[in-house]
């Protein structure tokens, strides 16, 4: 970031190809007394890694992935086969003179909760600094579209597409701060990041869940999950 306003690093060079660095696996979905696991729900996992030297500045660095669309079985957000999603982090220059690590979530989200059941899970992440991390509820946000040509609503946007972000249109009556509806009570602790609730509607939900990191009250990074 420069005077306020986002520029490309390196001149024209604002993107890299990074590598997956272990074999994509399949999530094991939860062991609920309750559940009856639907057909064709499954989640994958796999870490990609890259090592970029980046001068320290007295300003934002932005990392940032895009990608459309989401699931159209999706229920709590409008038009969603239409909906990409953006992936971002911030690294704020208290981080970049210290050479901060930014905090990792511990636990895979389970991929199937069942209706009516109370359920509580540990949200968590490990910080190797050990700085205070506060948890909340938080907007996903959309990326991308269905046109072509490389643009910012294309399937790919290439290069990715500056700020600011547009978050998903969630329909009512679901919000960020209650992504499973209103009367299903499921709220995550600030300071320890359990999630717990009931969820009471049958459905495929977005939620985002953000961690912000703090040093003695200085902002070091957000890290968003959607």
């Amino acid at each position: 970031r420069q005077g306020g306003n986002w520029v490309n690093v390196r001149g024209g060079n604002r993107e890299f190809s990074v590598s997956l660095k272990t074999p994509v696996r399949q999530i094991d979905p939860p062991d609920y007394p309750c559940l009856v696991l639907p057909p064709n729900v499954c989640g994958e996992t796999g870490i990609y890694q890259q090592q970029v030297d980046l001068p320290i500045i007295g300003s934002e660095y932005l990392i940032v992935w895009q990608r459309c669309c989401r699931n159209n079985t999706i229920t709590n957000i409008l038009d969603p086969e239409s909906t990409g999603a953006t992936y971002f982090i911030e690294i704020h220059p208290e981080a970049q003179r210290t050479c901060n690590n930014s905090p990792v979530f511990i636990n895979f989200p389970p991929t199937v909760l069942c209706v009516n059941a109370p359920f509580k899970f540990d949200h968590s992440a490990f910080d190797k600094e050990g700085d205070l991390l506060v948890y909340e509820f938080c907007e996903p946000l959309s990326g991308g579209g269905r046109q072509g040509g490389g643009n910012c609503q294309s399937v790919i946007p290439t290069p990715d597409c500056l700020p600011p972000y547009t978050p998903v249109a969630f329909r009512f009556p679901y919000t960020a701060l209650f992504p499973l509806g209103v009367n299903s009570q499921v709220n995550i602790n600030s300071l320890n990041g359990i999630i717990t609730g009931t969820p009471d509607v049958i459905g495929q939900f977005v939620v985002g869940v953000c961690v912000y990191e703090y040093r003695n009250g200085t902002l070091l990074s957000v890290v968003k999950r959607d």
